[in-house]
């Protein structure tokens, strides 16, 4: 019996993400270098039936969980169209650059700050994936 790989940041995929992202001593022993917690938020408009995505990273001691939800305030936003995100996720995980056309509100030091912390976990929780129609990328 073969199960379908989830949608590209459904609640499925975001939940095998959350699992992986518990269960891996990588990312415990990164969250354990930092000195606070720290939220990111994605705020992506032209979802899939037109409405603004949200897309959260909680980054603390405690670890790190991704949500569907806005945090109720972040120290980082990103804010862009959807689907130049997802071309861009997607491009990243063949291993090309593509600029996802976000602009940032917030300080880009924090980046800075839990960037290996982002690294560990994208290296434990990235999971086979279905990629949403009209998500390929394209030359810019």
């Amino acid at each position: 019996m073969t199960t379908e790989s989830p949608l590209f940041m459904s609640a499925e995929h975001v939940e095998a993400i959350n699992e992986r992202l518990a269960a891996s001593p990588a990312v415990a022993e990164a969250t354990a270098t930092l000195s606070r917690s720290y939220d990111l938020a994605y705020e992506l408009s032209g979802g899939p039936d037109g409405e603004t995505v949200h897309w959260s990273v909680h980054l603390g001691r405690d670890g790190v969980r991704f949500s569907l939800e806005a945090p109720p305030s972040a120290d980082l936003t990103f804010v862009g169209d959807h689907i130049r995100m997802v071309r861009a996720s997607r491009a990243a995980r063949a291993g090309k650059d593509l600029d996802p056309g976000v602009e940032v509100i917030g300080d880009m030091i924090v980046f800075e700050q839990v960037a290996g912390v982002m690294a560990a976990a994208q290296r434990e929780a990235t999971v086979p994936v279905r990629w949403p129609e009209g998500s390929e990328p394209v030359d810019e």
